[in-house]
Order: C-alpha cells, then sequence, then structure tokens
C-alpha cells in the first residue's frame, strides 16, 4: 500500500500522510511528529490491539530512545487532543501488558 500520497479516513479524523496534518470535524489538530506517526499507525490498524512494544518498534524505530512510559505518554497527549468525542484510542482490559486500539471503523484510504 503506498500511503505517502494518501489519505487515511477513520470517523470524523482524517489524516493527511503526505504533508502529516490531522483534522477532525475540519479543525486542524495541533500534533508533534511522533503524536502524529502514532495516530497514523493506529488508524491504519484499526480493531487490531497494537502493543506499546510495536509502536516503539514500527513508529518510534527505538533508535529515538522511547520507552513503554513515553508511549503511555504519547497516548495520554493524543486522547486529551482527541477528545471523548472524537476517534477513542483504548486499552482493553483483559489483554495483558499495555495494548492500545482504535475501534474498528471504517477506515478508508485515498491515494492521490
Amino acid at each position: 500500500m503506498e500511503t505517502e500520497t494518501g489519505r487515511a479516513v477513520c470517523g470524523q479524523l482524517v489524516l493527511d500522510l503526505t504533508v502529516q496534518t490531522a483534522t477532525f470535524q475540519g479543525v486542524e489538530l495541533c500534533l508533534t511528529a511522533l503524536e502524529f506517526n502514532t495516530l497514523a499507525y493506529l488508524a491504519q490498524h484499526p480493531g487490531q490491539f497494537v502493543c506499546a512494544e510495536i509502536l516503539l518498534d514500527q513508529v518510534w524505530h527505538c533508535e529515538t530512545g522511547g520507552t513503554i512510559h513515553q508511549v503511555k505518554s504519547c497516548i495520554k497527549r493524543l486522547r486529551h487532543k482527541l477528545g471523548r468525542e472524537a476517534l477513542p484510542i483504548f486499552t482493553p482490559n483483559g489483554r495483558g501488558g499495555i495494548v492500545y486500539g482504535i475501534p474498528p471503523l471504517p477506515l478508508k484510504l485515498t491515494l492521490s
């Protein structure tokens, strides 16, 4: 899948993967590059549980020196910036470890 030139749409959340911008209900969100990449990864895997270690490996690329605590902090900031009525990032009970996910909403990827 070529995502460099695409957009990910999940509910009212729109991620422009080319210029790394995110909007919710038409309002641009102020996200750091790491927050955007974390949100994009979760949005592109709706309904899947993603553990903090996978985010460290796939998004943070471990060379940034990230820790599980920093992943938790990043998710907390995203939850705050998105608000509860937006796209919930949740941690399911009984899954063991620290895992995150986005409910399986219809995800639409469009390539320009």
